[in-house]
């Protein structure tokens, strides 16, 4: 192995800190790695998700903070391109003339509101049941694991939707979660927990293939027509040609 070439003042200063330079990959479709969803994807699924089946009666406030977006000298994720590859277009600008603002999926009577605020939920809408969702997402893996990796998660975002701050009376608390078959396994059987049961706390799972689970059964598309207008289905493949 060869040492690398130090100035002198490297050499002598012994208060200097070293530290392992990260060889990241220029390709921000790096963040949709086969196995693995940030926090970001997670949260424009679930978002795209409620749209296309006219879940909700409001724009969607999405809350990206994630550190796929906020970490330095790493490839960020590609928010806007992200979006348009699923029919999803973006308005304007917010104040900061990044990823930020008011975006509208094809077909759609709302749109999403990007937006960076820690504060807030990080999906945020009200549904065609009058009942405001406020979702915490955590990353998560989507492939077969035999780490321990999917309990500290969920336990996890279950206590960030639990301990929230700025619930309504009316509010619907979520925690989401990518889907795999463990995660799965996990939110079927914690959403009988008996206190989970009793704070009505949604556990949700999030897939690539366009499915959410873990909505109840009276939260239904919302149609002004016995025929609504069809939504274009989410382009699955990543093309960043």
């Amino acid at each position: 192995m060869t040492r690398r070439n130090v100035s002198d003042d490297e050499e002598l200063d012994p208060l200097k800190i070293r530290r392992k330079v990260e060889d990241y990959s220029p390709d921000p479709a790096d963040w949709l790695a086969p196995h693995h969803m940030s926090a970001t994807e997670t949260s424009l699924r679930l978002a795209r998700w409620l749209l296309a089946r006219k879940l909700v009666v409001s724009d969607i406030h999405v809350a990206l903070t994630g550190h796929e977006l906020t970490r330095r000298n790493t490839p960020r994720f590609p928010v806007e391109r992200f979006l348009a590859e699923r029919s999803v277009s973006r308005l304007d600008r917010g104040a900061e003339d990044d990823w930020q603002g008011r975006y509208l999926l094809h077909g759609a009577s709302h749109a999403l509101r990007l937006h960076a605020d820690r504060d807030e939920g990080d999906v945020v809408a009200t549904l065609v049941n009058g009942r405001r969702l406020v979702a915490q997402v955590s990353r998560g893996v989507v492939g077969e694991t035999r780490s321990p990796a999917e309990h500290r998660m969920l336990r996890a975002v279950i206590g960030r939707a639990v301990t929230f701050e700025h619930y309504e009376p009316s509010d619907w608390g979520a925690a989401v979660v990518p889907r795999n078959s463990r995660f799965r396994l996990l939110a079927a059987r914690w959403r009988r927990a008996p206190l989970m049961e009793r704070a009505g706390l949604l556990i949700l799972t999030v897939d690539r293939v366009g499915m959410v689970d873990g909505f109840p059964p009276q939260v239904t598309p919302l149609s002004t027509s016995g025929h609504p207008q069809p939504i274009q289905t989410e382009e699955e493949s990543w093309r960043l040609s």
